[in-house]
């Protein structure tokens, strides 16, 4: 009889945690991310800090391409990408993707050049080196532009490949400036380049470590879609205001060093979004950037492609509940 009641205990016991188990990972979300870098720090802080499991959710970060994760998101093989412009350029084309929040909102790109070349100005009548066609190529043009220099007739852009490559090229002299991305701003400074522009804290928008979804989510599991852009949320503002621990949780996630982790924190820190929201006016200018590259004119309706709405309404009750990372 002992026994048997020792027994019924126990599996009691069992059921009770079970359940409690179920209920703490009751729905597991997927989402893509382009790889494992400074940009998903927010989704990192959430999950170590234990926010998503206290939504009740398990996520799971997978890596795969930008145009997977578009048809991965799309077929709902994931619940959720980190890869705003992709979706956006998909969005372009019919795809319905929305972007609901944003962790930063300004290009992670520096402009860097021989040490003599003391400022923009002394960019003229030299050459740039460049990945190629794309974002930071249009980024670059058009703050030229703004500085009154003229590609093709004031400087000339040249594809030199990768940052590895791109920042070497300059060292060699074979040409005179470049456009890098991180860990390879480093590199160059470390090699007596001089860093003239930090497009971190330019007036130009460029999104990265965002929140996108299919429509389709948004109307059968809302509640889901609002429990993962809460605790994202409560990430990302701990990622802005806990240097210290945001810094680890790089080292860890990142898998790099804390030196490189912290320089890098440092660097990207003014390209943060305040609460993971965008104004209309960077909601036209992310949008913009993307239609240049598509060679695309005509500016469609901002709704077509953004909703902050829900991240609006949930980052005001963080406020008034006055809650800290």
């Amino acid at each position: 009889m002992e026994s048997r009641k020792r027994f019924a205990a126990i599996t009691a016991a069992i059921l009770i945690l079970l359940s409690v188990v179920q209920v703490a990972y009751g729905r597991t979300v997927r989402v893509g991310i382009p790889g494992h870098n400074i940009t998903q720090a927010a989704f990192y802080l959430a999950r170590e800090r234990g926010w998503y499991r206290d939504e009740g959710l398990e996520v799971q970060l997978i890596m795969m391409p930008a145009p997977v994760s578009n048809l991965a998101l799309i077929a709902g093989n994931v619940d959720f990408t980190s890869v705003p412009t992709a979706a956006i350029t998909a969005a372009l084309r019919g795809a319905p993707l929305r972007v609901l929040f944003t962790s930063f909102d300004k290009p992670l790109f520096w402009l860097y050049a021989r040490p003599e070349i003391r400022d923009i100005k002394g960019l003229k009548d030299k050459k740039i080196g460049t990945s190629g066609l794309g974002a930071a190529e249009t980024l670059l043009r058009e703050f030229l532009k703004k500085q009154g220099l003229e590609v093709g007739r004031d400087v000339t852009l040249l594809n030199t490949g990768a940052d590895s490559v791109r920042w070497v090229s300059v060292v060699s002299g074979s040409t005179d400036a470049t456009v890098i991305t991180l860990p390879w701003n480093f590199s160059a400074e470390d090699a007596g380049l001089r860093n003239l522009v930090s497009f971190t804290k330019e007036d130009m928008v460029q999104l990265t470590g965002s929140v996108v979804i299919r429509e389709g989510l948004l109307q059968t599991e809302p509640s889901v879609v609002e429990k993962f852009i809460r605790a994202t949320l409560k990430g990302h503002l701990a990622v802005r205001e806990n240097r210290a621990e945001a810094i680890a949780t790089l080292t860890r996630n990142v898998k790099i060093s804390d030196a490189l982790a912290a320089k890098s924190y440092d660097v990207i820190r003014p390209a943060l979004t305040v609460d993971g929201g965008l104004s209309e006016e960077s909601q036209r200018k992310a949008l913009d950037l993307i239609l240049q590259v598509q060679g695309i004119k005509e500016m469609p309706p901002l709704e077509r492609f953004f909703d902050f709405a829900m991240q609006k309404r949930l980052s005001a009750d963080l406020r008034s509940k006055n809650w800290k990372p």
